[in-house]
């Protein structure tokens, strides 16, 4: 087992925690509110917060590619004149197709706290993952949705451990997903005549990373690449009690890809979601009156959305936004309204969050935590 080339405990069967573990958890639960948890990133009264260099060069990334982009690419005030045409009829069906991608997105992570015999209910499975992506718009990048999860869910009983290795596939599979989709948005950019005789080298890219990054997901769950990989630790780090940490986790981890129908209807419903904010951008695009064909938003947004998971921004703003603007420019698009399909996109996101995160805090005030079995 993997668990043995990092301590010398004995391995637990996949599926299952020792008692000791247990006792660990629980304990742990008692102070891991996401109030406490927040200690260590927010500041509280009389403390200062202190933002990391890297947060500060992403903030200032951000904020210069949006300087560029409605100062010498857009006028402010057209993407203003912009906003201003929404048609709030198309504005609720954007937001009822958002809701929808909350419950599929929460729905499939649910999936492998349910492989990990987790029996949270999806609805609070949605009301945990809602609320972590409120929360991470709202704070530090250094304290990320994912984080805001974890500590929600441990909060609940869930293992820390459990989660973070569910969090873990989901990032794994999804970025598979996103290249799968990034190919097909470039033949639907070529088809509607948006690429020029680049594509055929652009695609052939493209086709070599998806085949590299299949290659590396299969290898992360092969259980003889990850021993030998542990081989490679000092024989310290191996026994300590990062090292056993470690080791839980990847034993998590593999235990999940083990489960090959689980993962198989993850990465169907990972496909059917991503394709879910498609069809939002696409509503959105319609509300300011403009007529563009579906085609064109399955080529812009998941291209967009994949240039926006480059770690050099915040929450992917300025990137994102020049990103698709440029695509949707090839298409005759004026880039006012890309911007404005961003920003409108970005409103209704966190209009679409709010109502989750106050059911979680009035969960919260009425007592209602521990709702799970396992």
């Amino acid at each position: 087992m993997m668990i043995s080339q990092f301590t010398r405990k004995a391995a637990p069967p996949p599926g299952r925690r020792p008692a000791d573990a247990q006792s660990r958890d629980a304990q742990s639960r008692q102070t891991a509110t996401p109030a406490a948890a927040w200690k260590r990133f927010i500041p509280t009264s009389g403390q200062r917060f202190i933002p990391s260099g890297k947060t500060l060069v992403r903030f200032g990334i951000s904020i210069a590619l949006l300087t560029i982009l409605l100062r010498y690419v857009i006028d402010p005030r057209a993407v203003l004149d912009t906003l201003a045409q929404l048609d709030p009829s198309y504005g609720v069906v954007a937001y009822l197709i958002f809701q929808l991608d909350r419950v599929t997105m929460a729905f499939k992570w649910n999936l492998l706290l349910r492989a990990r015999s987790y029996r949270l209910s999806h609805w609070r499975a949605t009301e945990i993952y809602s609320s972590a992506m409120f929360l991470g718009t709202l704070l530090p990048t250094t304290l990320g949705a994912d984080v805001v999860r974890t500590v929600l869910a441990r909060r609940i009983g869930l293992g820390g451990v459990d989660v973070i290795a569910t969090i873990a596939v989901e990032r794994s599979i999804g970025f598979l997903c996103a290249l799968i989709l990034s190919l097909a948005g470039l033949v639907a950019l070529r088809f509607v005549g948006m690429w020029d005789a680049s594509f055929s080298l652009v695609l052939l890219a493209g086709i070599v990373g998806l085949a590299l990054v299949i290659v590396a997901l299969a290898l992360s769950f092969n259980p003889r690449v990850a021993a030998l990989m542990a081989r490679m630790f000092p024989a310290r780090l191996r026994t300590s009690k990062v090292g056993g940490k470690l080791a839980q986790l990847v034993t998590c981890y593999q235990s999940l890809g083990s489960s090959r129908p689980v993962l198989l209807s993850f990465l169907g419903l990972t496909l059917f979601e991503q394709l879910i904010p498609v069809a939002f951008t696409w509503v959105i695009a319609l509300s300011f009156g403009l007529s563009v064909s579906p085609l064109v938003m399955l080529g812009a947004v998941p291209l967009s959305v994949l240039v926006s998971r480059l770690p050099i921004s915040i929450s992917g703003i300025g990137v994102f936004d020049g990103a698709f603007a440029a695509l949707l420019a090839s298409s005759g698009i004026a880039p006012q309204y890309a911007v404005a399909i961003a920003f409108a996109g970005r409103a209704i996101e966190i209009l679409g969050c709010f109502p989750w995160w106050v059911r979680l805090q009035l969960r919260k005030g009425s007592g209602q935590v521990a709702l799970y079995s396992r």
